[in-house]
Parts: C-alpha cells; structure tokens; sequence
C-alpha cells in the first residue's frame, strides 16, 4: 500500500497535517500519508499522535505504547504496565505517567529512547512558548514548581524553585494562575514570570 495516492479514497477519519504527515483512519487502524497523499506508514496503529520533530506516539496491537519515526521504525515501546506515554513535550522529550497508587499517577520525562530524564514524580509538567519545562508537585503540605531548561548535553537545570500554598504560575499559554492549597483559580492576565 506504500506510495499509493488515495486522496480518492475514503478514509473512516482523517486528521490534520502535522510535520508534513496526516494520520488516517482505514479499516479501524490508523496510519499516515504525507501531503501528496501517498501512505507512509500503512494503518496498523489502534490510535495514534500526531507527528512532531519526526516522532510520533502510537498504539499497537499488544495495547502498549511506542515512539516512531517517519519511517514507521520503532524507537521506544513502553513494556512496563503501571507506566504510559501520555504525550510530547520537546525535541525528543516525552511525558510518561507512572501509577503511584490507587488514586495518583506521577508525570516524568523520557527521551525517543526510554532514557528516564525526569523521575515521575509531578503532577503536572507544562511547556512555555519558548521550550522550558514548569513542573508542579503538591506533597499535602506544600507545592513545589520549577522552571527547568533542557541542556544541550540531554540533561536538565532548574533555572528556579517557587515553593509555598500560595504560588503564582505561567502555564503554556502563558496564562497567570494562583494556587492556593493544591487548588487552580485561573485569572485571565497575559502576564510571564519566566520572562
């Protein structure tokens, strides 16, 4: 099925371009065509992430999640079972969720490798506009966020550390928020802390 035009055929769904590939749905299994519609990667994906930096998560048949390139070769398949890809985050960064207990799961950070970067241990991780990380981690007494900044050796720097019930925050949008024990009340202002 590689190469094949199929823009005259009919797909069950089909989703937006993204790093010049489009997933799409055929057959209940998702695949990708770039933008002269020919498949690039034949529909054999339960669900499927849309591109970004050439990579992109998806779901096989064995219910577990992976990251692949464009050519459909898989880079890193989540074999762990209180784990999950939940989404990209930066150049080759990945959110991964880790159940902690019955009630919490904990966001950290791999590469398009599996290399752990980020222990799981926040609750939330955002990305500003301009590509820094803001972790947010409640521990029941107080909350705990940084700015961290992505190296060029693939480690991280904290840039700093807000600690305290009543925190203000940017998230991706940069959008202002203030927390107040573990709660979000967000206040409309175009306002950046980061910057």
């Amino acid at each position: 099925m590689n190469g094949n035009n199929l823009f005259n055929q009919n797909f069950e769904m089909a989703r937006e371009f993204n790093n010049d590939y489009a997933q799409i749905k055929i057959d209940g299994l998702w695949g990708f065509i770039d933008k002269k519609g020919s498949v690039r990667i034949n529909p054999q994906f339960y669900d499927s992430m849309h591109f970004f930096n050439d990579l992109a998560i998806v779901r096989g048949e064995n219910s577990k999640k992976r990251i692949i390139d464009k050519m459909g070769n898989t880079l890193f398949e989540n074999t762990k079972s209180t784990t999950d890809l939940s989404g990209y985050l930066i150049d080759d960064w990945f959110c991964f969720i880790e159940k902690k207990t019955a009630y919490m799961n904990y966001c950290g950070i791999i590469n398009s490798k599996g290399e752990e970067i980020l222990k799981a241990e926040f609750e939330k991780i955002w990305v500003t506009k301009d590509g820094k990380l803001i972790t947010y981690k409640y521990d029941g007494k107080k909350i705990t966020q940084n700015l961290i900044e992505k190296q060029k050796d693939n480690t991280t720097k904290i840039l700093f550390t807000i600690e305290g019930l009543d925190i203000e925050l940017i998230d991706h949008n940069n959008n202002f928020f203030t927390i107040r024990e573990g709660f979000l009340n967000k206040i409309l202002l175009n306002i950046c802390l980061i910057k």
